[in-house]
């Protein structure tokens, strides 16, 4: 886990005043999402589009997801089930997918316009990340309505 998590119990311990607890609090918060970026190299990313399923499968033609973004929209992201990921991401017809390195591991990687990226190795597991808030690099956020056809 986190160096950060032992930091509450350091400033207890040490009775910092209230502002150098935040200040410290926030560079930690700071670290982790610098961390989380660094941790996701992209090693392959290529563009993939399927035949349109829905009507707003239009909007694909339009979408386009740098790498860079693709870190920056991985470092927002929550870790989810699968479950979840079902119920609250819509899933368009348009994606990147490609090869990352995760926590020291390989991943295939794909990247949804329905503000998902999912990782997995060769059955081993699969990981889940969406984003419930809108971000210009996705096309929707994770809201947890089901899209209609």
């Amino acid at each position: 886990m986190s160096r950060c998590l032992v930091i509450p119990v350091v400033v207890k311990e040490i009775k910092m005043c209230r502002y150098s607890a935040f200040l410290l609090l926030a560079l930690c918060v700071a670290f982790e999402a610098t961390q989380a970026e660094e941790q996701l190299q992209i090693i392959s990313l290529k563009r993939v589009d399927e035949p349109p399923r829905y009507s707003d499968d239009k909007n694909c033609a339009t979408w386009r997801m740098a790498e860079s973004q693709v870190k920056q929209a991985f470092r927002r992201m929550d870790r989810v089930d699968a479950g979840t990921w079902h119920v609250a991401c819509s899933v368009y017809s348009c994606t990147y997918q490609g090869k990352v390195k995760y926590m020291s591991k390989t991943y295939d990687m794909e990247a949804n316009a329905g503000s998902a990226i999912i990782l997995f190795n060769e059955g081993e597991e699969t990981l889940y990340f969406i984003d419930r808030k809108k971000r210009p690099y996705f096309l929707e956020a994770c809201t947890g309505e089901e899209k209609k056809e």
